[in-house]
């Protein structure tokens, strides 16, 4: 007998997961092809409807059973309209057998009461979930049940056979982009953006693409660090639009590859260098391209690397890996997973929201990118963990 879990995972997406008799995942799909098998199972006969657990209903066939999790979020969500009206249906069918039950033995006892009970709210929440318009899901808060925990702990989904079948039908892989979910305060709209992409975003652009960086990100970074540039040295000890760092960069090397000449580029740091405003955001970019290649190119650890330094960010990935087992290289290798950062307490110098200051300047929904020296460009995409998922701290 199959056995059918629809829950939302770490991410906040639907996601529709198929086991077989022995426990052994089948598949798993996301978003919106959830609704693609559930479409394939919706004219499928109900046996029973039943509360099971706190936030979970199990619907049974013949051939399988259906946990549905987070009732109060997964009743709320638009991909599960269609398969919602059939349980419905069959609630309201149940609601007024049990209504009919409970009436004519109204002295029975308290069981028959209370599974009434749990029956009708269930089907309170399904019936006002089923005919609640799509935007309504954007508002159904994030969901708060450690179900998603312990079932994102398996590893990545193994191939799914097309042989396999979900009520006569193969369960279809989600080709949806996959994205990194932080927290942070959207200021994309902050006059101190305006004012720097106005004074210098043709000279970012032209830097940050002389050595394969996004221009928004550079912009972004640029904005947290000064936001203006400035020839003098701040009390912190650095210097202009990118705050060069005096102590550490002052008379050292930078090297970088440069895809206008297609070669590595060396260039030494001098005071009047990183006090000249192109020169500095050159430097900054030639540094910021130094820390994301050090990280293997993943793109949020070289930008907190250009805060708090390659060293401590090591660190930071040290720690991360003997918590978890996983090595440095699987860590940098995911882009889309930054559990790691939640270790930032153990370094006591720099920004700690370092990343999450900068990206905050790129809005709620971004797309980021570096390129190697090779031509491959390296993806990131990060939504908005607040505003995707209407999160309440």
């Amino acid at each position: 007998m199959y056995r059918i879990e629809i829950y939302y995972n770490k991410k906040g997406e639907l996601t529709f997961a198929q086991y077989d008799e022995n426990d052994n995942l089948l598949g798993r799909c996301h978003g919106k092809n959830v609704k693609k098998c559930l479409d394939a199972i919706k004219d499928e006969k109900i046996k029973t409807i039943y509360p099971n657990g706190k936030d979970t209903a199990t619907i049974t066939y013949n051939d399988a059973s259906v946990n549905i999790h987070h009732i109060d979020h997964v009743t709320k969500d638009p991909l599960m309209k269609d398969y919602l009206k059939i349980i419905e249906k069959k609630l309201e069918q149940k609601e007024e057998r049990a209504s009919k039950v409970t009436r004519k033995n109204k002295y029975r006892g308290p069981l028959v009461f209370v599974t009434t009970l749990l029956v009708l709210a269930f089907a309170s929440a399904i019936m006002s979930g089923a005919t609640m318009a799509p935007e309504a899901a954007q508002n159904s808060g994030k969901p708060t049940s450690s179900y998603s925990e312990n079932y994102d702990k398996e590893s990545k989904s193994p191939d799914i056979s097309t042989d396999v079948p979900i009520f006569e039908a193969p369960i279809v892989e989600d080709d949806i982009p996959e994205y990194t979910f932080l927290e942070y305060e959207d200021r994309s709209d902050e006059e101190k953006l305006h004012t720097a992409s106005t004074l210098y975003f043709d000279k970012i652009e032209k830097y940050a693409d002389m050595y394969g960086l996004d221009p928004e990100l550079v912009l972004a970074l640029a904005t947290q660090e000064r936001g203006i540039h400035s020839s003098e040295k701040d009390a912190g000890g650095a210097t202009g639009l990118m705050q060069i760092q005096n102590g550490i960069w002052l008379d050292n090397e930078v090297t970088a590859y440069n895809f206008n000449t297609n070669s590595y580029e060396t260039v030494k740091v001098t005071k009047s260098k990183i006090e000249n405003v192109d020169t500095n955001i050159k430097i900054g970019c030639m540094i910021l391209q130094d820390m994301i290649h050090d990280k293997d190119y993943n793109i949020l650890a070289g930008v907190l690397s250009y805060n708090m330094g390659g060293t401590n960010v090591n660190k930071i990935l040290k720690k991360h890996s003997e918590e978890t087992g996983i090595s440095r290289a699987d860590i940098l290798a995911n882009q889309n997973n930054c559990d790691w950062l939640k270790h930032r307490g153990i370094i006591t110098v720099g920004d700690k929201d370092y990343v999450q200051h900068v990206i905050s300047y790129m809005g709620s929904d971004i797309d980021t990118y570096v390129i190697k020296p090779n031509g491959e460009r390296v993806d990131l995409s990060i939504k908005n963990y607040d505003v995707t998922l209407n999160v309440t701290r």
